[in-house]
């Protein structure tokens, strides 16, 4: 588990609490979310599909335990849950659900658990649908050397995410 200062430090980089209002001390978080942690610790979006029902309950209730202790000022968006759970799985699931994210893929806000899964689930089919067509090419493979190491979560991220505002 990433430590509690560069937590914060991404968290805040990242905006995932606005105004940047990011909890200080997540040590009681985190540790209230390490078993489910561990439960999901082989679960990336290549593998989603063929989730157990106790990594799908293990995600579950990280996403909620995620989805009102991140920030201190208000109830979180999905932005702060999703972008936690991408950097506490080290990339392996993602997006980060900000506005760039959800605009891309036409998204309504994540309101549950549920919807983060389902949604989690069509991700999982759409990098299959697309590593089967472009075979044996893996998503993160495309990620720039100077980004690399990436897992597919991340990978998927990066290519959804922000956009340089000078490119058209």
């Amino acid at each position: 588990v990433l430590g509690q200062k560069l937590w914060h430090y991404t968290l805040r980089k990242w905006q995932a609490c606005r105004p940047k209002s990011a909890r200080k001390d997540r040590l009681p978080l985190l540790k209230e979310i390490d078993a489910d942690l561990k439960i999901i610790s082989n679960v990336d979006l290549r593998n989603f599909r063929d989730i157990s029902s106790n990594e799908r309950m293990a995600i579950s209730r990280i996403w909620s335990a995620l989805q009102n202790l991140i920030c201190d000022t208000r109830k979180n968006t999905a932005v702060a849950p999703s972008k936690a759970i991408l950097i506490l799985t080290n990339g392996r699931l993602g997006p980060a659900l900000d506005s760039n994210v959800r605009n891309a893929l036409k998204l309504p806000n994540v309101l549950c658990s549920d919807d983060y899964i389902f949604l989690l689930r069509a991700i999982s089919e759409d990098i299959a649908a697309f590593e089967q067509v472009n075979a044996p090419i893996l998503l993160e493979n495309l990620v720039p050397k100077e980004w690399q190491p990436v897992f597919v979560g991340r990978a998927y991220d990066m290519a959804i995410g922000p956009r340089d505002k000078n490119i058209h």
